[in-house]
């Protein structure tokens, strides 16, 4: 596990389920989209999903 995915895993202290957002005990933002925001200011965008092909008509 890197750093940042420790910080992500940090039990939550908040919920905000209504607007989207928790508060982690290490004091990271956690979005409901998977994005975040550190204490120092720094983000992180939500990840991409994986592109899956489209079928091909018959």
């Amino acid at each position: 596990m890197t750093a940042i995915d420790e910080r992500l895993t940090a039990p939550v202290s908040v919920r905000h389920p209504e607007q989207g957002w928790s508060l982690l005990i290490n004091g990271v933002v956690l979005f409901d989209d998977g994005g975040a925001l550190l204490p120092t200011g720094e983000s992180l965008a939500p990840p991409v999903p994986a592109l899956v092909p489209a079928a091909r008509a018959a």
